[in-house]
Order: C-alpha cells, then sequence, then structure tokens
C-alpha cells in the first residue's frame, strides 16, 4: 500500500482513502480514431492528441464530460503543466490521449484536478519517448473524498484557476502583441516603406539588382568532420547547434559537410520558404543539402542588413513562390534559382542605421518578453501548488 502511495506522489497522510483509477473511470480509448493531418475536413470541433489539441475538425467521436489524459508526448516531466484535461462537447481524439469516462460518484473535473497531482515518472514506459500504457495508468492511485468535498474542491478549483489562466493569457497576448511590433517594423522599413511591391517600384535612392551580382555561391566541404556543426532557423539565423534543444537524425560523420565562414549567408535549401537562412557569425560546418554564399562586396554593404532582410516574411514569400516542388514542404529553393532572385540595396547609411535600431529594438523586445515570460511561469507554479495544495487537503475549500 505504501510503495503504490509512493509512486503516485501523495503523502500517506491524506483524510481521503487512495482509490485506483480502475475503480473510477471507464476507459473509452476503444473509440478513439487517428485520422492524418491531410484526410481531416476543417471545422470547429476539437482534435484532440498528444497532449494538446491538434487541429479542428467538422465531425466528432464523444460528446459528454471527459477526462482525457495523455499517453504520450504529454509533458509528464513538467508539474507546471497540465497532463489530464477536462472536456464537455464535442470532440474527436486520436490514439494519443486516453479517454476517460468518470463512474458514478466521482466528479470528473476533481479526478482531472487530481491526475495532475501525480507524479507519473514511475508509471511511464518507453527509452525515447515517455508512456502511459492503460494497464499502467489504472495502477495510478488518486485521493478520493466524499462526493461532497469533491465538487467543493472542483467549484473553488474552477475559479481561482481561471483567475489565474486569464493572467497567464494576458501575459502570452502581451508577448504576442510584443514581438509582432517588431515584425511589422522589420517588414515595414527593411522595404523601404514600401506600400505595394518593393521589387517593382524600389524606394527612392535604393537600387535592384539580382542576388548574382551580390553573391558568390561557395562549396568548400570539411575533410575531418570535427568543426563546429551549425543550425539555421528562421527564428535564430545561425546558430551553433549545440545551442539548441535538436531532436533530429545526427549523421554518423560529418565529413563532407560544407564549411561556413563568419559574414557568409547560409540557406536552408528545404526550409528556405520559411525564411530559414541568415548571416553567419560562426565559423563551422552545416549540411551538404544547405547553400554557402559569400558576398562579393565588403565595402558597400552590410551583411546584418541582409541578414535581417532575407528573413522577412517579404522575402521569404518572394522565396517561396520561386521555390521549386509539389507540395509546400517539399519546396527546395536552388542556387540557381536564389542567384535569379531580385535584392533590394538601400545606400550604406541606411543599412547602417536599419541594422543599429534593429539590435536596439530586438534587445527592448527580448526584455520585455523575457519578463512576461517570468511571469507565466511564477503564476503557472501557482497554479500547480494550488491544485496540489487543494486536492490534498493542504488548504481548507
Amino acid at each position: 500500500m505504501t510503495a503504490t502511495i509512493q509512486r503516485s506522489g501523495f503523502p500517506p497522510s491524506l483524510d481521503a482513502p487512495l482509490v485506483g483509477l480502475r475503480h473510477l473511470v471507464e476507459c473509452l480509448d476503444g473509440q478513439r480514431i487517428p485520422v492524418e493531418a491531410q484526410y481531416r475536413r476543417p471545422g470547429n470541433i476539437p482534435y484532440w492528441g498528444a497532449g494538446t489539441i491538434q487541429d479542428y475538425v467538422d465531425d466528432y467521436i464523444f460528446d459528454e464530460p471527459l477526462i482525457l489524459l495523455g499517453e504520450d508526448g504529454a509533458p509528464f516531466d513538467d508539474a507546471t503543466r497540465s497532463v489530464a484535461h477536462y472536456s464537455e462537447g464535442q470532440i474527436w481524439v486520436n490514439n494519443h490521449m486516453h479517454v476517460l469516462r468518470a463512474r458514478g460518484g466521482v466528479n470528473p473535473k476533481y479526478l482531472c484536478y487530481a491526475l495532475n497531482c501525480v507524479r507519473y515518472t514511475e508509471f511511464l514506459s518507453g527509452a525515447i519517448i515517455p508512456k502511459l500504457t492503460q494497464s499502467q495508468m489504472m495502477e495510478i492511485r488518486v485521493p478520493q473524498p466524499t462526493a461532497e468535498k469533491q465538487d467543493s474542491i472542483a467549484n473553488f478549483l474552477d475559479e481561482q484557476t481561471a483567475t489565474i489562466d486569464r493572467l497567464i493569457e494576458k501575459q502570452k497576448s502581451l508577448i504576442a502583441s510584443t514581438e509582432l511590433r517588431l515584425t511589422e517594423w522589420r517588414e515595414r522599413e527593411f522595404w523601404g516603406r514600401a506600400t505595394s511591391n518593393p521589387f517593382d517600384a524600389p524606394p527612392v535612392g535604393w537600387s535592384k539588382m539580382s542576388n548574382r551580382h551580390l553573391f558568390t555561391h561557395m562549396d568548400s566541404r570539411s575533410e575531418t568532420g570535427n568543426e563546429e556543426l551549425l543550425s539555421v532557423s528562421h527564428i535564430t539565423g545561425v546558430t551553433p547547434r549545440s545551442m539548441k534543444q535538436v531532436n533530429m537524425f545526427e549523421a554518423e560523420s560529418t565529413v563532407g559537410y560544407k564549411r561556413v565562414q563568419p559574414g557568409q549567408l547560409v540557406i536552408n535549401t528545404m526550409w528556405a520558404w520559411m525564411g530559414a537562412l541568415g548571416v553567419s557569425e560562426y565559423e563551422g560546418i552545416v549540411s551538404p543539402a544547405y547553400d554557402v554564399y559569400d558576398f562579393r562586396s565588403t565595402t558597400e554593404l552590410n551583411r546584418q542588413y541582409f541578414d535581417i532582410a532575407y528573413r522577412t516574411q517579404t522575402y521569404a514569400n518572394l522565396m517561396k513562390v520561386h521555390s521549386r516542388g509539389i507540395w509546400e514542404s517539399r519546396l527546395r529553393l536552388y542556387p540557381e534559382i536564389f542567384m535569379r532572385l531580385p535584392a533590394l540595396i538601400p545606400p550604406l547609411d541606411v543599412q547602417n542605421r536599419l541594422v543599429a535600431e534593429n539590435e536596439v529594438r530586438t534587445r527592448r523586445t527580448r526584455n520585455l518578453v523575457m519578463a512576461s515570460e517570468r511571469l507565466i511561469s511564477l503564476l503557472e507554479e501557482r497554479r500547480s501548488a494550488l491544485v496540489t495544495a487543494a486536492v490534498t487537503g493542504q488548504i481548507e475549500v
């Protein structure tokens, strides 16, 4: 008995008895139906999977009060995030969420809160992707107070968590608006405040030429593969892969990878249509599938200007239109195409001014976002602690 209590993470001194989940719910997993994204018909009904709403579709499987508990892909190792979700109304659920119907005498909202207090580590299997199997799930024990007490706890937590959730959403909205202001400023200023297609009517004083007049395509290969492996993103540009949490497949050998020097433009050929490129500040190597370009001029251009301008949506859209491929996810921007694309070059003093102002605005945006993220983290911790305290009887409700 004690071992099971310790596995679930609840203290043995609880007033309410610990009851196995198999006695509290009916599992409806057999009714789940996974649907691949390309076969889903758009609608307004939530499509649940891997711990969250993944899409909205035009049909449903369930239409009743239910508890959705993560099977895999859920944040089992993060106590501030929900593993269990309460749902009522029409939903579609795939095979990455357990679907539970509360038995008589069990308040499904209370049970959902209780399941978010469980320490799941001891119930998981799978070395790479943690998985909560149905059999292990049914071994979980949670406090089961009287029906009246369950209702009191659920009502209290509904009110308190709703207030916290509103504060969290306010901070998330602030982050989104702050980042949007920076994005809109870049889109406007780095293309000369154009009111129409800037490539059709370049701003006064700006030059228009093809990329082949600005860049030389480079193809220097690593002989040892010992150089720093670099990553290319539409958000951060070119950064060392070691600075990122990347779970993608890594090649056994990086011999033959393309060498990159500081100041060179690197483009992820497969994701150029999203703006996955940047001017590197680092010496290193990138996948042979990427393309590396050197600037022809070292005096007439501010390379950081192109690092920013070419990652704007304006230029990403241009690259997307000219990329080759049947599906969006298969589009490729090959060197011969990139070299033919137009470039707009403002006077050097304008380039320098925009780069400097972008640095100031980016720093200000980053500081505001970090402050909001810290507040969100504190609010999430408060929410988690409040739920645990109410479920375990540490506070009277």
